[in-house]
Order: structure tokens, then C-alpha cells, then sequence
């Protein structure tokens, strides 16, 4: 006889303590189940990675589903008496990984409450379902104990009778029998029509393919499994690279690490990243090093009902760590059926290996240089060097560095003349080992921009860097800010906004959105703009600097002195002497002497200030130092130079210098 459920006995609530060494069954919720017997958690029958704390924490409260189970008493389930930890610490990372394993929020909990200071509570149902071969030893257990109710299998779906069985007399259909038929037929009908027809893509559903076509996803950061904190970077480095390796298939629109990396420590669902991400699909996953050994676990999965496509386990030595990650894109581009063209770049088998020790202080660089402050980038510095010293022809070291030098001369924490000599050197060298690298080619633009004034040559450069890596969202930010010196604001507003579509919680490139539409004179949207992305965060300064400026514009100079106020002391560079008092009717005589008070406590105290003096100045009506303070601003290759000035013969002479006349 063939049974739909007459392998398991299902019993529903919850299992006491002193069944724990009796029963080896799988406790199921929802989509997921705890397998007790391999200590696995799975989800749609696929392996969640999970450390062992955190699914014993797991298994105790599936145990006692809807009771509170107090910190106390998983202090004594998960630790022995004599091993000595921080338990609040402890035990609250445990429950935050068990949380994270299962997309649920302490916010808005799906599966674990927190129950004040007393302990946590799984408020989903638990199904908890055992092998029938060990069924009756565990349920004489089980009908010892009160509140647990034995549910046998509920239906049997009949084999073909034996004709020998078969009584000629009776001509009257058993009840049961007719009913099993009566059921079963036009089930098995509709399974043959989906299976052969596939109407309305029930049979893609029921096989786990994409409900509709994967044209856009988010690689979520992988997850470190190796046990050591100090490894975090080398997860974030790994999904930084497989990012970058899956915005090569230009079919796909990826979202940007700026803004994936935001959900690092989040506790939301995936259909609500997804939805915020405004993507397909996601990619999650796990990332395990042991020594020179790498394992990473990847799963596909459809974004708006968190439904598994795909999954699979990699392991490689990490000399050959470029070769996996670009495996890991290839069968995710295969899954959603994106087709590779001719266009679009792959990896050659010569760069497939890396010397482990040149990869590893490679990944220590992108991580401090992502923290984009000044000790940050020095130490990026010092680690990308070591990977070229170690391995010569690292062509992503390289490309590193010429990053690292270029936003390091930007903030003026290096002279710009050596910042700007060191970055191209950099980025020449990477390409000449790679010319498929866009971050470098990225760089090269903006240098040919912002300090060789090589407008022509620059555009090719953002162009291709834009071609290499479509989900670049920095190239794009760069590109749309020399469309708007060329005099192309509608094309700087669309590549702006391509920018967003692949960063799209970037405060940097939101803010940037704001600052487009002010050189593109369209100063409503950009206050609009501003507005939005300070919702998104208020203590980032340089939203409040291009939402000043675009007050100025406006003669809005209340408005203008308070934001400007406020940048500078989330910059920490508000004069000692900030008595002053809330801005109040200004006029512009009031407002610009209160800046040029600024710009000369700036220059005071080492910072560039050359462009702020002169426009204080040409707005004070003092011409000749306006342009003595341009000048200067000139030689530092102030990327804010725009047209104060603009009707007087010495800056059309400026411009012309710049090749923008």
C-alpha cells in the first residue's frame, strides 16, 4: 500500500525535556525543520547554515513552542556549569544567529519573541514528526505525557485490489474505497495536465522555477562559519568579489555592496529586502576558511516569496579562490537563464589563480578602504601594497591602490599632485596586466577629469569602466557629474538615477542625486532630493552641504546657514567660537560674511578652502580676491568649480585653461 504520510507519526505542540535522549525525529515550522538526529536546519528541504549553539538554542525552544523559556534555563541547557562565559553577550549572539538563520526580527518576531528580561518564546506551531520504525517505543512516551496529541496519518491512498480478493457477488463499491478513487483520479489527472502543459507556469512553480524572468539581485553578505570574528573580512571581501563577478553579466542588473552590505546584521525577511532592494531574486549564503581551504554554500532565491531556486556547496584552495567565485556566478547566470553574448567580459584561465597570501592582505585592503576615513585608507594602502609585493602581477592589488590614492587626495589627506601621480601609475599598472578591470578604468576617467582637465579623453574611460561593471554605482556618480560640466544635465539626471537603481540605499549616492540636480539648476528636485536622503539618515554631512548650497541659489539664507551649521559640526569643523545664534531673517551681506568667517577658520586649520573664499568674496563684491582664492582653487583642482564669477573676462580665461570655454 502506498501512503502520502504512513512513514511519519505526526504529533502537534510541543516536546518536554525528558523525551530529549528518546526521540530523533525532525521538528518542522512553517517552511523550515530541525533535524534532530543531524543537528541540520533546513529550509524548503535545503540546508541552512547554523552553528551548534544556536541550533540547540533553536531546538529547546521548538521543544517548548509557546511556553517562555527563561535565560536561566538556557543557560543550563546550552552551557555546562563549570565553563565560565559572558552569558548576556553570549547568549544574546546565539539567539540573534538562530534569528538571523531564520529571516525573523526581534522587531516584528515571526518565530522568536523576546518576553521582556524573563527569556524567549517560539510562537509558531511545531509539527514534530518521527520515523515510523521507532514510533511505538516513543509514543508509549509520548501517551505518558499530558497536553501531546497523537495524530495517526490522516489519508491512505490505495494500490490496484488483487483480483483473486475480488467477490463476484458484491457489486456494491465499498464507501471508503469509492472515495479514496473519487479523490485520488482527478488529482492524478491535474498532476499529468501540469506536467505535460504547464498552465500558467504551475509546473515551473511546482519544480522551483522563477515564477517570472530574474532580470535584477542582491548578493546578501555571506556569512562567516569559520568561528573567528577576526575572519569577518574575508567573508565581506569574498562577497564583495562575487558582486563584482555576477554585475559582469550585463543582462543582470546587481545591486551595488554599498547598499547589499547594509543587511549585514539585519533582521529582515528576505521578501522585505528584496522589496526594498527592488530586486528578483537574492543571493545568500555562507563562506567557511580553514587555513589556504575556502567553502562557500550559495543559495538563489526568488525574492517576493522566498522560494529556493537553487543551491549549491563549493570548496577550493584559495589559490584558486578566483576560479570558485566565478563558478558561483556562472551557475547562478545558468539557473536564471541569462545568456553570456560575445560582449561581455569573462575571466581568463590565467588569472584563475592567486597567491593565498597576496589574496588575503588583498581582501585586508578592500575592507579598510571601504570604512573611507583617513586611518582606513592609509591601512588599505599598506595591505594592497603587501599584495603586490608578494605577488607582482596582481593585477586587483593594483587596482586597489589606484582607488586608495584617488579618494585619499580627494579628501585632501595627500597632496594632489602626489595623490593624483601615484593613483594613475596604479591603475596604469592594473590594466596592463588586466584591461577588463572597470574600477581602474573608473579611476582613470576621473583623474582625466578632475585634474588634467582631459574632458575628451575622459569620456571613453566612463564609458567602458560602465561597460565592465554595470552595478559600479561610484562610475556612474562620476560620470553624471561630467555630463553636467559638459553642459548634458538631462543625461547627468538619467545616469544618476541608473546609479540609484543599482545602489539604491547609498547615502553617498543619494546624496549625489541631490547634488546633480543643483548643477543641473534644477534646485526643487534637488531639495526634494536632500530631504529624502537626511530621512535616511541625519547624521551624514554632505547632504547638508549640497542642500545649503542649493539655498544660496535660492537666496534662502536661514535655510542655507542652518544646514551648513549642521555639516560642520557633524564634520567636526565648527569654529571654537560657534556662539552663534539660530539664523534668522539673513540677508546675503549677513550670510556670506559668516561663511567667509568659515573658510578662513578652514585654511586656518589646514583644510581646503581656496573655492569657499572665493565665492564668500565674489558675493561680498571683493573681485580681485575672489580670483586670487579661484586661482588657487585652481591649482588644488577643486572638483566645486562652477561659475561664480561667470560674466567677468578672467574667468572665461579660468574656463578656457580647463578646456570648458
Amino acid at each position: 500500500m502506498l501512503q502520502s504520510a504512513a512513514s511519519v507519526n505526526l504529533i502537534s505542540t510541543t516536546m518536554p525535556p525528558q523525551m530529549q535522549e528518546s526521540v530523533h525525529g525532525t521538528l518542522r515550522f512553517g517552511v523550515y525543520e530541525a533535524d534532530l538526529r543531524s543537528g541540520e536546519l533546513r529550509k524548503h528541504g535545503l540546508r541552512v547554515p547554523l552553528e551548534e549553539k544556536p541550533f540547540q538554542a533553536l531546538v529547546v525552544l521548538l521543544r517548548h513552542a509557546n511556553e517562555v523559556v527563561t535565560r536561566e534555563e538556557l543557560r543550563q541547557q546550552l552551557w555546562p556549569s563549570d565553563v565560565f562565559i559572558d552569558f548576556t553577550h553570549s547568549l544574546n549572539t546565539v539567539i540573534a544567529k538562530a534569528r538571523r538563520a531564520l529571516n525573523d526580527s526581534a522587531e516584528k518576531p515571526r518565530f522568536i519573541e523576546t518576553v521582556g528580561r524573563h527569556g524567549y518564546r517560539f510562537i509558531e506551531k511545531v509539527v514534530i514528526e518521527m520515523p515510523k520504525a521507532a514510533a511505538p517505543a516513543d509514543l508509549q512516551l509520548l501517551r505518558k505525557t499530558e497536553n501531546l496529541a497523537v495524530q495517526t496519518p490522516a489519508i491512505a491512498i490505495a494500490a490496484p485490489l488483487d483480483p483473486a480478493a475480488r467477490r463476484p457477488e458484491s457489486k456494491k463499491s465499498h464507501p471508503v474505497k469509492t472515495w479514496v478513487v473519487a479523490v485520488v483520479t482527478p488529482v492524478v489527472l491535474a498532476l499529468m495536465v501540469i506536467a505535460i502543459l504547464n498552465p500558467w507556469g504551475w509546473r515551473d512553480a511546482l519544480l522551483g522555477k522563477p515564477g517570472h524572468p530574474i532580470r535584477s539581485l542582491a548578493v546578501l553578505p555571506l556569512e562567516n562559519l569559520s568561528g573567528d570574528p577576526s575572519q569577518e573580512y574575508f567573508a565581506d571581501g569574498m562577497t564583495d568579489e562575487l558582486t563584482t563577478d555576477l554585475a559582469q553579466i550585463g543582462s543582470l542588473r546587481v545591486i551595488s555592496r554599498t547598499s547589499s552590505m547594509q543587511y549585514k546584521y539585519a533582521h529582515k525577511s528576505l521578501p522585505q529586502i528584496a522589496q526594498e532592494l527592488n530586486v528578483d531574486a537574492v543571493v545568500e549564503g555562507s563562506v567557511q576558511r580553514t587555513g589556504d581551504h575556502v567553502k562557500i554554500r550559495a543559495q538563489l532565491i526568488e525574492g517576493h516569496n522566498d522560494r529556493h531556486l537553487w543551491a549549491e556547496n563549493y570548496e577550493s584552495d584559495l589559490r584558486d579562490v578566483l576560479a570558485l567565485q566565478d563558478n558561483v556566478a556562472r551557475d547562478i547566470a545558468r539557473k536564471i537563464r541569462v545568456e553570456l553574448t560575445p560582449k561581455e567580459p569573462t575571466v581568463q584561465a590565467a588569472s584563475f589563480q592567486v597567491n593565498p597570501a597576496a589574496y588575503d592582505a588583498y581582501l585586508l585592503g578592500r575592507y579598510y578602504f571601504e570604512q573611507r576615513n583617513e586611518q582606513g585608507l592609509k591601512k588599505s594602502i599598506d595591505y594592497f601594497s603587501q599584495a603586490v609585493a608578494i605577488d607582482p602581477n596582481y593585477a586587483l592589488a593594483y587596482s586597489g591602490l589606484a582607488d586608495a590614492y584617488h579618494v585619499i587626495g580627494t579628501y585632501g589627506i595627500m597632496p594632489a599632485d602626489e595623490s593624483i601621480a601615484k593613483s594613475e601609475a596604479m591603475a596604469r599598472k592594473a590594466l596592463s596586466i588586466d584591461n577588463n578591470l572597470g574600477e581602474a578604468h573608473a579611476v582613470m576617467a576621473d583623474n582625466l577629469t578632475t585634474y588634467h582637465w582631459d574632458w575628451a579623453a575622459a569620456e571613453p574611460e566612463y564609458k567602458r569602466a560602465i561597460e565592465l561593471n554595470p552595478s559600479y554605482a561610484t562610475v556612474r556618480e562620476w560620470y553624471a557629474e561630467y555630463l553636467n560640466a559638459m553642459g548634458r544635465p538631462q543625461e547627468a539626471i538619467a545616469e544618476i538615477k541608473r546609479a540609484q537603481e543599482v545602489d539604491p540605499i547609498s547615502l553617498i549616492t543619494n546624496a549625489v542625486i541631490g547634488r546633480v540636480f543643483f548643477m543641473a539648476r534644477q534646485y526643487d528636485q534637488a531639495i526634494v532630493q536632500c530631504k529624502k536622503t537626511i530621512e535616511m539618515d541625519p547624521s551624514f554631512p554632505r547632504t547638508y552641504v549640497y542642500l545649503a548650497r542649493v539655498y544660496e541659489q535660492k537666496g534662502m539664507y536661514d535655510e542655507a546657514w542652518t544646514n551648513y551649521h549642521k555639516s560642520r559640526v557633524l564634520m567636526g569643523s565648527e569654529p571654537e567660537s560657534q556662539s552663534i545664534p539660530p539664523a534668522k531673517g539673513l540677508d546675503a551681506q549677513s550670510y556670506w560674511k559668516q561663511r567667509l568667517e568659515w573658510a578662513q577658520y578652514d585654511l586656518k586649520h589646514g583644510r581646503k578652502a581656496s573655492f569657499d573664499l572665493a565665492v564668500a568674496y565674489s558675493y561680498l563684491g571683493d573681485k580681485d580676491r575672489a580670483f586670487e582664492w579661484l586661482e588657487k582653487a585652481y591649482q588644488e583642482h577643486n572638483s566645486w568649480m562652477n561659475d561664480p564669477l561667470r560674466s567677468d573676462p578672467r574667468f572665461q580665461s579660468l574656463l578656457k585653461r580647463m578646456k570648458l570655454e
